[in-house]
């Protein structure tokens, strides 16, 4: 078994592009108890970083698949009671804060700064569509498929997609069905609910494409696509009059910005903007 990290990131220094990799291909990149804690903290230093504009998540083109979901031994663990005479009442206290740590690791990509891209091949299973639930654009590969299967496991899924799924895609129905029985969702049934944006010939050409996707989001002004992800977020989860108040308020200061002037003074005269470093 290989000893290296579940995330491995490296940085496109002149594109500004970060590229979070699921790197534990023996396992199928099942989320272990080591794989949170890492997640959590690569996603809050990208977001702290200068050097950052566009994040790619995917798994290495090692991998069969993207996510096989949370390892069975770490549940396993987590479902089963160390301590035999712990009441029923503090169990259920301990679970619950475990599955909130699992929870929050992953919010640490919903609340990234900065637009996250994920780029799925091949399966993508429970913990895996929770996981791609957070990102903001998702591209697949025409082998990729989805499942939420943790009703196979006699549970409810707890870490997002019942969540996040049904504000993504425009078919409840379909969404409760595929909680329901488990089933498998094809790339091309996902685009065609939304789900994702696009469907590429196989996972080498995936990467290509959302790189040249981060690329172009990178080389916007940072201002304006930390805004619009803020704004959308926001706007997601409140009506459209409280969104446009928060635009209002947030644009107040943004307007102000020197990105605002290169972006016009550049498009002018047929230039390309150069943004600095936030």
């Amino acid at each position: 078994m290989s000893s290296r990290d579940p995330v491995r990131v490296s940085i496109d220094g002149p594109d500004m592009v970060a590229h979070v990799i699921l790197d534990k291909p023996e396992t199928l990149n099942t989320m272990t108890k080591s794989f949170w804690p890492q997640l959590q903290r690569t996603f809050q230093e990208l977001d702290r970083s200068a050097h950052v504009r566009a994040v790619i998540l995917s798994a290495s083109l090692e991998s069969k698949v993207f996510s096989a979901g949370l390892d069975l031994s770490d549940a396993a663990e987590l479902i089963g009671n160390p301590k035999p005479r712990m009441g029923i009442g503090r169990k259920a206290l301990q679970l619950r804060q475990q599955v909130q740590s699992m929870q929050q690791a992953l919010e640490a990509i919903a609340k990234c700064r900065v637009p996250v891209i994920a780029a799925i091949h091949g399966a993508c299973i429970g913990g895996g569509v929770d996981l791609v639930s957070t990102c903001d654009i998702r591209l697949v590969s025409k082998d990729a498929y989805f499942s939420i299967k943790e009703v196979d496991l006699a549970i409810a899924a707890d870490l997002g997609t019942l969540s996040r799924l049904p504000k993504l895609v425009g078919n409840d129905s379909l969404v409760r069905e595929l909680a329901f029985t488990g089933r498998s969702l094809a790339a091309e049934q996902a685009l065609q609910l939304g789900f994702v944006s696009r469907v590429c010939s196989d996972p080498q050409s995936l990467m290509e494409e959302a790189r040249a996707l981060a690329k172009n989001i990178a080389s916007k002004s940072p201002i304006a696509v930390i805004g619009t992800k803020a704004v959308l977020n926001y706007s997601r989860d409140h009506s459209i009059s409280d969104g446009l108040e928060f635009v209002s308020i947030w644009n107040m200061a943004m307007l102000q910005s020197d990105d605002v002037i290169e972006a016009v003074s550049k498009l002018r005269r047929k230039e390309t903007p150069q943004f600095s470093k936030l």
